[in-house]
């Protein structure tokens, strides 16, 4: 049975979300709306089974929290009365239809569909909402829940690259601070937040630490002037992650000044991963090509050197 009625705040579990997937608070979009024109939708509240207990959050926690901020002592509510936990789950599912779900509020609504359906029914359910599951899906979902609340947070805001999520996952939430950390003071790209936690947990594995950053690097995090702050840590990261690489690179950087003409210009493989060089030739006429061809020619025992050099 639905009825309308008027319940006061207090008689509500705001700690409860046994039905709610939204994250993070969603109070903040709607407070203006709901200072000026009240809550035009009314919150769906479970009757609590028990006098002691309170009213359970089905629907609308955020105009409930709104309201709350506001100093509203009551709300008008839709009240429903002997209701399976699985039905109002899947009524707190039908009232978010409207928007996009972020990733961390995909976890969470994956996880609550998994404690009542068959796996093929929450598929169902996420392609109503126009999110294919797969397995590689599947196992984000499921690393999600493994996050520190800052990193999903970031992961809501689209601030953290959601394929470090599995890496991050198999951390300590001390470990995952640290990323944090290091997220707060540098300005990764995507590319780079991956590049520096594989970094990272590969030479916390090879030493056998347990914290994620050395102490030299965080040193470095508190350097003032924000640019010279990036490139220091970068630099010093590859440094101890691959001091060979950077021992080949001054080398191979001086053999390359021998080898310096207008009309070509280098380029090193990744990491130096292969042994390979990469020319760039430019020309506009066959004099030219024959001057080039002419260089190359005469510098193969320069480019031996180099190539052994690699």
């Amino acid at each position: 049975m639905t009825s309308l009625i008027e319940i006061p705040l207090s008689e509500i579990d705001f700690e409860d979300r046994s039905y709610l997937f939204s994250f993070p608070s969603r109070d903040t979009f709607l407070i203006e709306s709901i200072k000026n024109l009240g809550i035009i939708e009314p919150p769906i509240l479970e009757k609590p089974k028990e006098p002691s207990s309170k009213f359970k959050i089905i629907a609308g926690e955020g105009r409930l929290l709104c309201a709350k901020k506001l100093g509203f002592k009551t709300v008008e509510a839709k009240v429903l009365e002997n209701i399976s936990p699985k039905k109002a789950l899947i009524i707190s599912f039908e009232t978010n239809l409207f928007r996009k779900l972020n990733l961390v509020e995909l976890a969470l609504l994956f996880k609550k569909l998994s404690n009542f359906f068959e796996y093929n029914e929450v598929k169902n359910y996420f392609q109503k909402i126009g999110f294919k599951l797969s397995l590689k899906e599947n196992a984000l979902l499921i690393s999600i829940d493994n996050l520190i609340e800052e990193l999903k947070l970031k992961l809501a805001e689209e601030k953290l690259n959601p394929q470090v999520v599995n890496f991050l996952s198999s951390l300590s939430p001390l470990q995952q601070k640290e990323f944090l950390l290091i997220l707060d003071n540098l300005n990764l790209t995507f590319s780079e937040q991956r590049q520096v936690l594989e970094k990272l947990i590969d030479l916390m594995k090879r030493e056998e630490k347990s914290s994620l950053i050395p102490l030299e690097l965080k040193k470095l995090l508190k350097e003032e002037n924000f640019q010279k702050r990036k490139e220091k840590f970068l630099k010093r990261l590859f440094q101890l992650h691959s001091p060979n690489y950077f021992s080949s690179l001054e080398k191979i950087k001086n053999q390359l000044n021998k080898l310096k003409h207008k009309k070509i210009s280098y380029e090193l493989p990744p990491g130096l991963e292969t042994k390979e060089l990469f020319l760039k030739i430019k020309i506009s006429s066959e004099k030219d090509l024959e001057e080039v061809c002419e260089f190359l020619q005469k510098r193969k025992t320069e480019f031996k050197n180099l190539l052994d050099i690699m």
